[in-house]
Formats: C-alpha cells, sequence, structure tokens
C-alpha cells in the first residue's frame, strides 16, 4: 500500500506543478499574481460576489481573500462596495481594468491543457469524472456543481 502512497502522491504533485507553473506565469504576463488572476475569474463569473463566497469558491482562507482584494483594489482591477440592505457585507465586481486584464487572460495556452485535449476522449473523461468525484469527496457537492455550471457558461 505504501508503494501506492508513494506513487499517487509523487504523479498528482507533479502533475500539479506543471498546471501550477503554467498558471504563474500566465498571471506573472499579466503583471498579477497567480491569486489575483483566480479571484478575477470568480468575481467575473458571479458578476457580484461576497468576501465569504469568494473564499468559499477560491479555496482560500477569508483572511487571504480580504489581502489580495485590498492589492487589487489599489490596482483597480475590482471594485468593492457595500449595500444598503446590510452595510456589514461587502460586494466584490470587477472593474474595467480588471475586465480587461481578465480578456486578455483568457487567451493564455496552456500546455498541460494542450496535453489533455490530445488524451484520448475517454481517458480524458474519466480523469475529468475523478477529478470531479475527488473534489466532491474534499469540497462537496455545491463547489463541484458551481466548478461545473460556470465552464458551461465559459464555454458558450
Amino acid at each position: 500500500m505504501e508503494n501506492q502512497l508513494h506513487y499517487i502522491m509523487n504523479h498528482m504533485r507533479a502533475a500539479f506543478k506543471v498546471l501550477d507553473k503554467e498558471w504563474q506565469m500566465a498571471a506573472k504576463d499579466l503583471g498579477i499574481t497567480q491569486a489575483e488572476q483566480h479571484i478575477l475569474w470568480i468575481v467575473y463569473l458571479e458578476k457580484s460576489i461576497t468576501l465569504t463566497k469568494l473564499a468559499e469558491l477560491s479555496l482560500l482562507d477569508i483572511s487571504t481573500v480580504a489581502q489580495v482584494l485590498t492589492r487589487m483594489t489599489k490596482k483597480g482591477l475590482v471594485i468593492q462596495t457595500k449595500k444598503n440592505q446590510d452595510r456589514r457585507v461587502t460586494y466584490v465586481s470587477l472593474s474595467p481594468d480588471g475586465e480587461n486584464i481578465l480578456h486578455t487572460s483568457s487567451t493564455y495556452e496552456y500546455q498541460f491543457w494542450n496535453y489533455m485535449k490530445e488524451m484520448d476522449p475517454h481517458k480524458r473523461a474519466e480523469f475529468m469524472s475523478i477529478v470531479s468525484d475527488m473534489n466532491k469527496h474534499f469540497y462537496g457537492d455545491s463547489f463541484v456543481e458551481w466548478v461545473e455550471q460556470t465552464s458551461k457558461r465559459i464555454g458558450s
């Protein structure tokens, strides 16, 4: 069993490193951090989102999200507002500059995804199903449903 744990941990880490490195390089090319790029996409998909919901969907701690949003607000990428109904809740939306960077980020080509597209379609579907099942286990149905719903919106 230990050899299987060693096998899966090292292969998953290696695959993640490829994806993570590409994501970091894409963000750096845009003059933002990986966390900022991730948050830009979530805010774009949600149009207006609370800090709590943003932390939940980004899989980041709320204090980390608040720090990243402070930097993003200073850079003019997002707008933070409060609604009259409940002034305690902060909502985040994209600024025009944030939308421009997001649009540019959507043109970046990821070699990891190019590899996946070249993969046998049945293997790719099985892999994506396994990843989805793992995320359901660790993050719950609502997270996986959000990823699936927003993926459809991006593709259309």
